[in-house]
């Protein structure tokens, strides 16, 4: 249990406790990850025992989901956190979802040494469990479900904003929630690579859309490219030399590989078009929807993929006012190489509205 494994470093390190807030105002995909739990609370771990603090209200999705056994109730949440933390010295603070505000009257209320564990985290976070892996296939293949939908229904989406927002009635219609909002950019509005949809008539040439759910923690990704009318050829080499870096690249998702690697491959197979490749090559997944491993500046700064590191890989070209095109999977790094979670058909689909 990951919660276990975050005890052993707690304690190997010498801190006296960490604790984690979730909000609806600031999550924490931290306390999620360690606790199970969407309930809004305080989760205190110490290198022993463990305590999630929840409102009244918050009682029963806590009860329901989390791993934590040991749950109070409180109403005054400050004063039985002062009384948790009354002998800790050293406290481990997410400080990736801490507010300086939260933090400045974290220390009026109790004097310790606070230290960031956001790090320890996400170290952890980037190797997969078996459960972990089983969750994320599933929102891979509930993202493609819904992708199907979409393209079965194209004929009858009159805007960009229209096609999002089906997306997001499949999503709420089987209780889910989006990992974030959906990208849908067509025309030269694809060349933005992260558009906001609008209500204008769908322009004509390449629309991009990308999108993932979210189940039970664990966020999704995929981009697909399509063309509304008629593609010249030269259209047909752009989409298609995308798709090669893309397949390609793919394969360079093994154990011991940096990231580095595989931008710099990925961006070597576009040839001169490399330069309209205005991000890198992928980005890790999990509880969030970018997390480690990811692409730096340098190879030594660079995520080095493990067994069991999810990530995306999604090379794309934009050419500025005119067109752009993304395709993009999600997958998991295995000791045989990459495992595809996302599996939608990637031939390009041409609508002739």
């Amino acid at each position: 249990m990951r919660l276990n494994e975050f005890q052993r470093i707690l304690k190997k390190k010498g801190f006296g406790a960490a604790l984690f807030v979730n909000t609806l105002e600031k999550p924490s995909s931290n306390f999620l990850y360690l606790s199970g739990s969407p309930a809004q609370g305080i989760l205190f771990v110490t290198p022993s025992s463990s305590v999630l603090l929840v409102h009244e209200m918050d009682y029963l999705i806590a009860k329901k989901y989390s791993r934590i056994r040991n749950i109070r109730r409180s109403s005054d949440m400050l004063g039985s956190l002062k009384r948790l933390l009354s002998s800790k010295r050293v406290v481990g603070l997410d400080f990736d979802s801490v507010t300086v505000n939260s933090l400045s009257r974290l220390k009026r209320l109790h004097k310790a040494r606070y230290v960031d564990v956001s790090g320890i985290l996400s170290d952890l976070r980037q190797v997969k469990t078996p459960e972990e892996v089983r969750l994320l296939a599933k929102a891979c293949r509930i993202t493609d479900d819904i992708f199907h939908k979409v393209f079965l229904n194209l004929k009858r989406f009159g805007s960009e904003s229209e096609i999002a927002a089906f997306i997001l009635d499949q999503t709420y219609r089987l209780g889910l929630e989006p990992a974030f909002s959906p990208i849908v950019a067509s025309g030269p509005n694809a060349s933005k690579a992260h558009h906001i949809p609008d209500d204008k008539p769908l322009r004509k040439g390449f629309c991009v859309i990308d999108y993932g759910v979210r189940y039970k923690g664990l966020s999704a990704d995929m981009t697909r490219t399509f063309f509304i009318g008629s593609p010249s050829d030269r259209d047909l080499e752009l989409y298609y030399l995308v798709l090669r870096s893309q397949q390609e690249s793919l394969k360079l998702a093994r154990p011991g590989t940096s990231f580095f690697d595989i931008d710099v491959f990925s961006k070597k197979l576009l040839g001169s078009y490399s330069k309209f490749m205005n991000h890198s090559v992928g980005h890790g997944v999990g509880f969030d929807c970018h997390e480690r491993p990811f692409v730096r500046r340098t190879k030594k700064g660079s995520g080095v993929l493990s067994v069991g590191s999810a990530m995306t890989v999604e090379p794309g070209i934009y050419f500025p006012g005119k067109l752009g095109i993304r395709i993009e999977d999600t997958l998991l790094v295995t000791e045989k190489g990459p495992r595809l979670l996302t599996r939608t058909g990637k031939n390009l689909l041409v609508i002739r509205k």
